[in-house]
Order: C-alpha cells, then sequence, then structure tokens
C-alpha cells in the first residue's frame, strides 16, 4: 500500500512538474515579448 501510494505521488509530482515549467515557460514568453515592445 506504502509503495502504490508512494508511486502515485511520484507520478502526479512529474505530471504538476510538466504543467508548472509550460506555465512559467509562457509566462516568461510573455514577458519577453513585452519587453521588446
Amino acid at each position: 500500500m506504502k509503495m502504490f501510494f508512494t508511486i502515485t505521488l511520484e507520478k502526479y509530482l512529474i505530471l504538476n512538474s510538466k504543467i508548472i515549467m509550460r506555465f512559467y515557460a509562457n509566462f516568461y514568453y510573455l514577458v519577453a515579448f513585452e519587453n521588446k515592445l
């Protein structure tokens, strides 16, 4: 049970990190684009 929980938690964290990185990349791109203008 503990092993299952750990694997699920790892998958959840990996998924969240991908979403956060994508959001951060989009945000950074928008800021850079506005600075060019």
